[in-house]
């Protein structure tokens, strides 16, 4: 175990709104565990493995943040085997704690390993049906304090995050089926971080709990916008918990539909391009960010659109793979497979990532002090990194090129710097350097001046339209 004063400063964190343990544990009631005694030795490294990213404690700084993460974590796994004997929720949060910490360490396979046992061990110990009254109360869930109840039902939703993002990071369809119908979203973060224990259980609204963020008096209109956003008609429920969850709600539908041999691809294709369209009505309403917006403004927006990116990456390649015509394509499929359509996709795709690139630019020291989810930083970079590199190579002029070139530059060069407190961005920049070096080998298109050239030399007026054609929107 770590000096006191290091312990006492990496358990701090806890509190912070960025740190994703701040939407599993309670930070309140964890610490009152830590100063009773209460916390066993497993799930306090665990808990320090992923607060290290956020310490500024001189011991981690010179140990390096890396090495202090892969430190807390070797010493955690020791004592993995025989939590895993004694199935219980605190285990399960250490568990998932631990997979977190993988992630940090870049380990995604192994961290997917740690997240899937979580969840199956919740499903075992029966909390993914506390909130169903079909199924009684056979386990006491509404005889526990509401603390309680509401802590198992993050932590259930967490781990349903976690693994939803790891299988979109590995490229495989989420291991665990989970039903999630038997337990009620988190409640509203003010009611949260309180941590008022002095509710009845039964009196709490069961199916009721607010779980978005009221409008102010004090937000700015573009604030009220955001915190308006709907999906389908229901409320995004914009803050830092929320957005997880909803990307992992659809993004689990997704990747399980398009991962399945057995799924029938008709009810696939409706389900993508449903996802498809509210996404884009997702966003339709969302204001031009202000010229010089606040912290928490830009903030929720990297936050929406680095979610949307982690959607798009799904929906993009499968209607793409998808748009040659057959007898079961639905009408919507038929008209996004036109030229007119592929175009408008992939006009799309890219300029949701220019828009998070332009947000990001006005937050460039964000990550380096951690106040970015980094499951959603570490892949919006990936994701915008691996395109601009390919367009950097494909674009039709040198001015195009140049440009597509300066934003791979800053998205290797965020992903390097933030790569020194969580290994995920390191894989970020080695997506970005893959891509980069894949597009190397693919023919260069050229330049206006090339193809005139090589126009009045072979084939007049007709290289310049087919090779530019894909590109002229931009």
């Amino acid at each position: 175990m770590p000096a006191a004063d290091v312990v006492a400063e990496l358990l701090e964190h806890n509190t912070n709104d960025d740190n994703i343990l701040s939407k599993i544990i309670q930070p309140k009631a964890f610490e009152a565990d830590y100063r009773a005694g209460r916390l066993g030795a497993f799930i306090l490294l665990a808990c320090m493995a992923n607060n290290v990213m956020y310490s500024r404690h001189e011991a981690v700084r010179r140990a390096g943040f890396v090495t202090a993460t892969r430190q807390l974590v070797d010493q955690a796994k020791a004592l993995a085997p025989a939590a895993l004997e004694e199935p219980s929720v605190r285990n399960c949060q250490a568990l998932l704690m631990l997979a977190i910490a993988y992630m940090h360490l870049g380990k995604l396979d192994v961290a997917s390993h740690y997240s899937s046992i979580t969840l199956r061990t919740l499903q075992q110990l029966g909390v993914c049906t506390m909130d169903n009254s079909d199924c009684g109360d056979a386990d006491g869930w509404l005889r526990a304090s509401w603390l309680e109840r509401e802590q198992l039902r993050r932590l259930v939703w967490g781990g349903f995050t976690v693994d939803t993002f790891l299988s979109l990071m590995l490229h495989t369809a989420p291991y665990v089926l989970v039903d999630l119908s038997g337990v009620n979203r988190p409640c509203a973060p003010n009611m949260w971080y309180v941590g008022n224990d002095n509710l009845e259980s039964l009196s709490f609204p069961r199916n009721a709990a607010p779980c978005y963020m009221q409008p102010q008096p004090s937000d700015s209109e573009y604030m009220a916008a955001l915190k308006a956003l709907k999906v389908n008609g229901m409320r995004w429920s914009l803050n830092g918990n929320t957005v997880q969850l909803n990307f992992a709600v659809l993004g689990n539908a997704i990747l399980r539909g398009i991962s399945d041999p057995q799924a029938v691809p008709a009810q696939v294709d409706r389900l993508v391009i449903s996802a498809s369209k509210s996404v884009t009505d997702w966003l339709a309403p969302l204001p031009h960010m202000p010229a010089q917006p606040s912290r928490a403004e830009l903030t929720l927006t990297l936050m929406v659109s680095s979610a949307s990116l982690c959607l798009w990456s799904i929906i993009t390649p499968y209607l793409f793979s998808r748009t040659r015509p057959h007898a079961e394509t639905p009408p919507e499929l038929r008209e996004m497979g036109s030229e007119h359509g592929l175009d408008r996709l992939l006009a799309d795709y890219i300029s949701a990532a220019h828009s998070h690139y332009t947000h990001a630019q006005l937050m460039v020291g964000a990550c380096e002090d951690g106040s970015m989810p980094p499951m959603f930083a570490a892949y919006s970079m990936m994701v915008c990194g691996g395109m601009f590199a390919a367009c950097a190579h494909a674009a039709p002029s040198e001015r195009l090129r140049q440009r597509f070139g300066r934003m791979v530059h800053f998205f290797a060069k965020q992903s390097r710097t933030c790569a020194v407190r969580s290994l995920l961005f390191q894989r970020a920049l080695d997506e970005i350097r893959a891509v980069a070096d894949m597009a190397r080998h693919l023919p260069r298109r050229l330049d206006t001046r090339q193809l005139l050239q090589i126009r009045d030399t072979l084939l007049p007026g007709a290289i310049e339209a087919a090779v530019n054609k894909r590109f002229a929107q931009f």
